[in-house]
């Protein structure tokens, strides 16, 4: 079904479908689909042209009954993979070539489960192994021969670190983004693992079934590495067979098993709904989904359709009491403007906001049948519904979406309006950009509020050198990055041709909107590691392309010395804005914020663009602080810390920004509810050192819901720590507050690490499900006293005991950091030959033989950390060796940044005879 409500129906009557059962669906990136079938894999592309593939042999791809497909996911390089049911694993790249397991290396042919690494590589769970199969080709497999861990793998997550949780049948492991793995064999219930899900706060929930002896249940892994187990016996747990998890958003859990629905909150408190004590109507569960209001869809096999209100509230919907065509909810989607799309055994229905039905089936519409199985959004504000009888699709898109809540002028503009946007993401995705995670979150935000303001994907040029981008969230490739493909590094060559790309869309009735997020130069922006682009060279592209099309101009740019380049882009009929003047440009890593970031909140808003410009630049000042001066530790330079942005729109004097207020995006509407606001609670005071501290704020959304809410503590020294572009690193202390058991709409948390004299000044922030963030406006100020005086500067300082040892002596070495906010620290021995070093994750914990693995306990400033205390066995050769204690630039390559001359360091050497 199309915007215009006519539908299209594919199976195999009108197509090369070669059933009409579809198991899975996944979109290419380019508008089409590929679609997996019980005997096979098609492929429809943007023009609707149907393909079957052949593998080498010229046959058909997967023709017989046994080859069904179970899963579909992108290698993040143009190409797919495939998971079937009893042949295994294939892989089909981007140039068509097909490899099967056999030829991949996967043992086992049963896949369970498929993630991608966000590197181009996969994860592949099967019965009897793990597999991983990098982007280069080289796989690394896990497996009951070369390890101890059991087989069946049901469950993998990614721990947002860089590393992978695996769910095994009777077992579960991790592996770091070091590629260290450890197994957790005793401290949780057993059984199979389930369900996997992250807890918000660095720990992990782990869901399990009653298997092979086990007691099944639910287990909470903290961030400290503490286990709990919940099951029927200790628990509000309505049964040891779990199915499935969900963040509640607020550090609660939404646990369903084959017995009902259970609830615990952030503070321990166990909330049980069956159809005994609640309006659940079925206590066997399908689906649940949050609601976006605080709330949960709860789809059930047999009793319809339940919503559990933010007010504790229970509505069930069912062929009695509603238009839902069936007792049994197989599937459940957000629609993304706050409404739903149910998958039922009875058809396909969409229940709107103002409550309104609509169902589509057999008997009114050309849904090729009634039992749905699947539903998929195709990133275009699209579709795809996966039946019994074949595959169907209904379009809309983001402008259809605003004209319900818009007035009809706008709702006119929006449909009837050219427009386009360029987003570039520039810097390099390679691992020396320390700054690329958060570019990439930037220029994604950017994305989503081009999108929430009515640009179409087909209106917005993504470019990025990583080939998939997730804008909205829900952990999948959006399929919006444009080029380049394959993944690659960016080029001048790739800017040139999305300004081709401007150039052959003609003529406007809006500016060409144009932003770039990355490092820059005086003269230059750095597309990648080796790439640059002259700021003379993006000259005459843009001259040129406004002559070609005589449309305007609205730049945007977001590097460091981006007013240098601002000055060399100046031209009639631009307007330019650039993040700051000739100095830094700053970035809050932690939580990926920065000028263009505030710049496009502000739009959002519904704010014009000189607005726009006012806003962020005010919520940058709040976000540096009162911090005036900071001290580069490897220079001994104090640097004034500050950020000045400036515009260039035509205008001078008094009429400066004439422009700049003519201009919003798409209008003067507010896209969505934006009156998250957080105030704090806790008033400015002085304290003690060792004396805790209450953080109260207060958090308020009218509609939605509060995701998170934190505190950023600015302590009174810091060193301005320096990548090795160049880019200040800031990573101020941070604590998460909770919610508090007593006070409406209050968090908490309480504070006890001061530990040097001076001001510290606290600001807190709010975030909701839309990613909206919002920070209380003047920040607290607590005095402290009783500590030590910080230091000038960051420093090391490594204690040992004496300068010559014997054998069987016990040697201890200590070390003590000062204000090493966004450092890594490596403790590190040289050998006596000169060459060899080893360094610790931890006390007495060695890593291999030269590799440069950071300090991995806990660190905290101005105390001593004991990282070796050992008996020197007799193993060791003779000779004099030498510790040493290294700050390098958080995220950067260690030996990059000592060449660089970026480290604070020590060093002490010592003899054993």
């Amino acid at each position: 079904m199309n915007a215009q409500g006519q539908w299209q129906v594919f199976n195999t009557d009108n197509s090369v479908l070669p059933t009409n059962e579809v198991f899975a669906l996944l979109g290419d990136g380019q508008g089409g689909l590929w679609v997996g079938t019980s005997k096979g894999l098609a492929h429809r592309n943007v023009q609707g042209e149907w393909a079957l593939f052949k593998v080498t042999t010229n046959s058909y791809f997967l023709t017989d009954l046994n080859n069904v497909v179970t899963a579909l996911s992108s290698d993040g390089q143009g190409g797919l993979w495939i998971g079937t049911l009893k042949e295994g694993l294939a892989h089909r790249n981007v140039q068509g070539e097909m490899v099967f397991t056999k030829d991949l290396g996967l043992p086992d042919n049963m896949v369970h489960t498929l993630l991608s690494d966000g590197k181009g590589g996969l994860w592949v769970g099967t019965f009897d192994s793990l597999g991983h199969y990098s982007a280069q080709g080289e796989w690394m497999m896990v497996n009951t021969e070369n390890s101890n861990w059991p087989s069946d793998i049901k469950a993998l997550l990614n721990d947002g670190q860089g590393g992978l949780w695996v769910g095994f049948r009777g077992g579960l492991a991790h592996r770091s983004a070091q590629g260290e793995w450890t197994a957790f064999n005793t401290e949780w219930p057993g059984g199979w693992v389930t369900s996997l899900s992250s807890d918000g706060q660095d720990g992990l929930w782990v869901g399990t079934a009653i298997a092979y002896g086990s007691k099944g249940g639910l287990a909470h892994r903290s961030a400290q590495g503490e286990w709990t187990v919940f099951n029927t016996e200790n628990s509000g747990l309505p049964s040891n067979d779990v199915t499935t998890l969900l963040s509640d958003g607020q550090g609660g859990l939404w646990v369903g098993t084959y017995k009902g629905l259970a609830h615990r909150g952030v503070h321990g408190e166990w909330t049980v709904f069956n159809a005994e004590n609640s309006g659940l109507p079925d206590g066997r569960l399908e689906a649940l989904l949050s609601d976006g209001q605080g709330g949960l869809w709860v789809g059930t096999d047999g009793g319809g359709l339940a919503h559990y209100s933010a007010q504790r509230q229970w509505e069930v919907f069912s062929p009695d009491n509603s238009s839902l065509p069936s007792y049994y909810v197989r599937a459940l989607l957000s629609d993304s403007q706050g409404g739903l799309w149910v998958g039922t055994s009875g058809g396909l229905a969409h229940y709107t906001t103002s409550g309104q039905w609509q169902v589509f089936n057999t008997d009114n519409s050309a849904l090729p049948d009634n039992r749905v199985l699947a539903l998929l959004g195709d990133s275009q504000s699209g579709l795809w519904v996966g039946t019994d009888g074949g595959l169907a699709h209904l379009t809309f898109t983001q402008k259809t979406a605003l004209c319900q809540t818009t007035d009809a002028t706008t709702c006119e503009n929006l449909q009837a309006t050219k427009r386009a946007a360029i987003l570039i993401a520039g810097g390099g995705a390679d691992s020396s950009n320390t700054l690329w995670d958060t570019t990439e979150s930037i220029t994604n935000y950017l994305y989503k509020v081009f999108n929430k303001r009515g640009f179409d994907n087909d209106e917005i040029y993504y470019l990025s050198p990583k080939a998939w981008a997730d804008f909205n969230g829900d952990g999948l490739d959006d399929r919006i990055v444009d080029a380049p493909k394959p993944e690659r590094p960016l080029t001048p060559e790739d800017v040139r041709l999305a300004l081709e790309w401007a150039k052959g869309l003609g003529k406007l009735d809006q500016p060409l909107y144009l932003f770039f997020v990355d490092h820059g130069g005086t003269e230059k922006f750095q597309l990648s590691k080796m790439e640059y682009l002259e700021v003379t060279t993006l000259k005459t592209w843009l001259d040129d392309y406004q002559t070609v099309t005589g449309n305007q101009v609205m730049m945007v740019i977001d590097a460091c010395h981006s007013g240098q380049l601002l000055d060399s882009l100046k031209a009639p009929n631009r307007a330019i804005i650039s993040s700051t003047g000739d100095g830094l440009a700053y970035f809050e890593r932690t939580d990926k914020r920065g000028f263009s970031r505030f710049f496009a909140t502000g739009l959002l808003k519904g704010m014009n663009f000189w607005e726009a410009f006012g806003y962020a630049g005010d919520e940058q000042v709040k976000l540096l602080g009162d911090v005036s001066k900071m001290e580069t530790a490897s220079t001994g330079k104090t640097q004034e810390i500050g950020q000045v942005p400036r515009f260039y729109d035509g205008y001078d004097g008094s009429d400066a920004g004439k422009w700049l207020k003519q201009i919003y995006l798409n209008g003067s509407f507010t896209a969505g509810d934006l009156t998250l606001a957080v105030e704090s609670m806790t008033p400015s005071t002085a304290l003690t050192v060792g004396t805790p501290l209450s953080l109260k704020a207060k958090a308020i959304l009218a509609e939605g819901l509060i995701e998170r809410v934190w505190a950023v503590i600015r302590p009174p020294k810091m060193n301005l720590v320096m990548d090795s572009n160049g880019t200040p690193i800031l990573v101020l202390p941070r604590l998460a507050l909770t919610p508090s058991k007593s006070e409406k709409e209050i968090w908490e948390t309480t504070w006890q690490e001061a530990m040097y004299n001076g001001d510290y000044q606290v600001t807190f922030y709010a975030e909701d499900n839309q990613g909206t963030i919002a920070s209380s406006d003047l920040p607290v100020v607590i005095t402290v006293t009783g500590g030590i005086d910080p230091p000038p500067q960051a420093l090391v300082q490594l204690g040992l005991e004496k300068m010559q040892y014997q054998f069987g002596e016990r040697f201890t070495a200590t070390l003590t950091e000062q204000l090493s906010w966004g450092y890594d620290l490596y403790a590190a021995v040289l050998l006596p030959d000169g060459q060899t070093f080893v360094t610790l994750k931890n006390t007495n914990e060695f890593a291999p033989l030269n590799e440069p693995k950071p300090w991995r306990a806990r660190r905290i400033q101005t105390q001593p950390v004991t990282w070796i205390d050992m008996t020197l066995p007799d193993t060791l050769p003779t000779g004099q060796y030498c510790l040493f204690g290294i700050l390098s630039p958080e995220g950067g390559d260690v030996f990059e940044t000592l060449s660089q001359g970026l480290w604070v360091s020590e060093t002490k050497c010592f003899e054993i005879l």
